[in-house]
């Protein structure tokens, strides 16, 4: 049974070496850039952002929300299944915490970026040093894995350069031998996993971090299409297409690590690729999409903090 210390402890740790804190000053940096470009972007559409906000379907929005909010307790099941693939036992609620923990850190000020406050709390659950950097690897590795497959199903592959394609489907190669790495037992693997310090994965409990994830992407694309029906744009990008849209911004801001959270990356990759579509309202769309984000995750954050594990035996 893992020995897990009492939730009010799982803070991730804010201080750190000269790096750390240089690294946290270019993305604070970064992101301020970021915000006053948005913000430039909404000062262009102020009319059209005007007309589109008085005339939002509000019951859509709030849906949108919603889901945004389920689909971080649902990546919480996630990160619990990848945590019980490898022996430990953590309750869900504990499991919810300390993950939004993590992600809601990063908007801290002089908060650290969500992977090391994920790192640091996999430490305050006493997981090996050498598995905490693997961890996160291998979580972010799935996360980006499954999302991958939701680019294609969607679609957008006759719509972004060729080059792009060839990277992610080469990146889809690499992780489904990275799993096969992972899981397999033959004594070759194991030794050099035993090598490597990777922790070892059972098949069945990576399908289920899996499964979590690929119901992760479809709630998070249902609460952007919900967000799309608020806009009256849902006829000209379907569910699969706007959860696709989302899949691969994410993926972006993922790859941009100076900007916190993606910020500015996410919102000019959907715009990029939903303008053909939508036109101008791409710009709303993608700027609505960040509040209502935004919204989900304190939404999650609360709900969380309120059903958060009192005692920890």
């Amino acid at each position: 049974m893992l020995n897990v210390p009492p939730p009010d402890k799982l803070v991730p740790s804010l201080t750190g070496s000269h790096a750390k804190k240089i690294w946290l000053w270019i993305r604070r940096f970064a992101g301020l850039i970021a915000a006053l470009l948005l913000l430039r972007m909404v000062m262009k559409n102020t009319t059209e952002l005007q007309t589109t906000i008085s005339e939002l379907h509000y019951g859509s929005l709030v849906l949108a929300v919603l889901f945004i909010g389920l689909g971080f307790f649902i990546s919480s099941l996630a990160w619990g299944a990848l945590l019980s693939a490898q022996g430990w036992s953590v309750p869900i609620r504990l499991a919810w915490w300390s993950s939004t923990h993590s992600l809601l850190i990063r908007y801290l000020p002089g908060g650290i970026p969500g992977l090391a406050a994920r790192v640091d709390v996999m430490r305050q659950f006493g997981l090996r040093l050498s598995h905490r950097g693997w961890n996160v690897i291998i979580e972010m590795s799935l996360a980006s894995w499954t999302a991958i497959i939701f680019f294609f199903v969607g679609g957008w592959a006759n719509r972004v350069p060729i080059w792009l394609n060839w990277m992610l489907v080469l990146g889809f190669i690499v992780g489904l031998l990275g799993l096969v790495f992972l899981t397999s037992e033959r004594n070759q693997f194991t030794q050099w996993r035993t090598r490597l310090r990777i922790p070892s994965f059972m098949t069945r409990p990576v399908a289920v971090i899996i499964f979590w994830f690929l119901i992760g992407w479809a709630v998070f694309g249902a609460a952007h299409f919900f967000l799309a029906q608020s806009m009256d744009i849902q006829k000209s990008i379907g569910f699969l297409e706007v959860t696709g849209l989302y899949a691969i911004s994410w993926i972006a801001g993922l790859v941009a690590v100076f900007t916190p959270s993606g910020l500015g990356v996410r919102e000019a990759t959907m715009i990029g690729l939903l303008q053909p579509l939508v036109g101008p309202q791409a710009i709303i769309f993608a700027l609505l999409a960040r509040l209502v984000f935004t919204a989900g995750e304190l939404l999650n954050l609360i709900v969380a903090w309120l059903l958060r594990p009192r005692t920890v035996k």
